[in-house]
C-alpha cells in the first residue's frame, strides 16, 4: 500500500513592528533635530489681530426679510365635480380683494362658481371670528386637487358602453391680511379695487362727509380716479429719474419707486402712531374729568 505524506502545517510567527514614527525608514527623514518653540502670543484675540491685515473691512448690508402676512385657511373636499371646471371658477378669484372675488363669482352660472363661493364665504368669516379687518383681505392663493372616484357606466351609441371613473375635486382657499404699509402702499399708488372703493364710498355716506372730503378720496372712490392716481405716480418717478440723470446718477425706475413708497409708508405709520397716541390720552383725561366730576368724597 501506497502511504501518503501529508505535509506538515506552516507555523507562522506575526512579529510585532514598531510604530512607523520609530521605524528607521520614517526616521531618516527627519535626522535633524526639530525645535519647538512656544507662541509668545497667549491672547487669542491679539493672534487674530497678529494674523489679520490692518486694513478697514468693508461695511456689508443683509437685506432684510419682510415679515410674513397672517394667513388662514378654508376647505372642501369630496367635490362631485372636475378639476378643469373648478379651475376655470378659480382664476378669477386668485389673487382679488375678498368683496372683489365674491361680487365675481356670484355671477358665475356655473356649478363651480357656487362651490368657490361657499369656500370664501367660510375663509371670511373664519377670518372674522379669528379678529382679522376685512378690509384688509385678501386671496392669496387657491389649491386644487383632484382624485379619481367610483367607477360607473359609460352610455355610448349602438347600443355600446364602457367604464368611467367618476371626478372628485378638493379646494383649499388661503386668504391673507395685508399689512397696513403695504395697504397704504396700494393705495397710494392708485391699484384700488373696486372692492376698497366700495368700502370707502359706504363711509363717506354714514358721515356725511362734505364736498371738499369726496373730493380729496376721489383716487380711492371711482375708477377714473384711480387710472389718474397711477399715472401721475408714473410721472413722479420719471421726474426724479431725470433729476438723478442731471447729477450723472443712472436710477432704476424701480429703484426709485420702492424708495418713494418706503419712505412715504414710514411716514403714515408714525403719523397714525401719533393720532393713536394723541386720542387715547384725550379720552384718558375725559374719562378723569367725568371721574371727578361725579367723585364724592365720604
Amino acid at each position: 500500500m501506497l502511504r501518503t505524506q501529508t505535509a506538515a502545517p506552516l507555523l507562522t510567527r506575526t512579529v510585532a513592528r514598531p510604530p512607523i514614527f520609530v521605524q528607521p525608514t520614517f526616521m531618516r527623514y527627519f535626522s535633524v533635530p526639530i525645535k519647538i518653540r512656544q507662541n509668545p502670543v497667549t491672547d487669542e484675540m491679539a493672534a487674530l489681530e497678529e494674523s489679520l491685515p490692518s486694513a478697514p473691512h468693508p461695511e456689508c448690508f443683509f437685506p432684510v426679510k419682510p415679515a410674513q402676512n397672517p394667513t388662514w385657511i378654508a376647505r372642501k373636499l369630496g367635490i362631485d365635480y372636475s378639476v378643469y371646471k373648478l379651475q376655470a371658477c378659480a382664476m378669477l378669484v386668485n389673487k382679488k380683494h375678498i368683496h372683489d372675488a365674491l361680487t365675481l363669482i356670484q355671477n358665475v352660472p356655473k356649478k363651480g362658481g357656487k362651490i368657490i363661493k361657499s369656500v370664501l364665504e367660510a375663509a371670511r368669516v373664519n377670518g372674522l371670528r379669528k379678529g382679522f379687518s376685512e378690509e384688509r383681505m385678501f386671496v392669496k392663493e387657491i389649491v386644487l386637487g383632484k382624485a379619481l372616484g367610483q367607477k360607473k357606466l359609460d352610455i355610448k351609441a349602438r347600443g355600446k358602453m364602457g367604464l368611467i371613473h367618476a371626478p372628485i375635486s378638493t379646494v383649499r382657499v388661503v386668504l391673507e391680511e395685508r399689512s397696513n404699509a403695504d395697504f397704504y402702499k396700494m393705495l397710494v399708488t392708485g391699484k384700488a379695487t373696486p372692492g376698497i372703493g366700495d368700502t370707502f364710498r359706504k363711509m363717506l355716506y354714514q358721515n356725511d362727509a362734505d364736498f371738499e372730503r369726496v373730493k380729496a378720496l376721489s383716487h380711492l372712490t371711482t375708477s377714473q380716479g384711480r387710472y389718474y392716481r397711477r399715472v401721475q405716480f408714473r410721472r413722479l418717478i420719471q421726474l426724479v429719474q431725470k433729476e438723478y440723470q442731471k447729477q450723472g446718477v443712472d436710477m432704476r425706475r424701480s429703484k426709485i419707486e420702492r424708495n418713494i413708497l418706503e419712505k412715504s409708508a414710514a411716514e403714515f405709520l408714525e403719523q397714525r402712531r401719533r393720532n393713536d397716541e394723541t386720542r387715547l390720552l384725550s379720552n384718558r383725561t375725559a374719562r378723569q374729568a367725568h371721574f371727578e366730576k361725579n367723585y364724592k368724597k365720604k
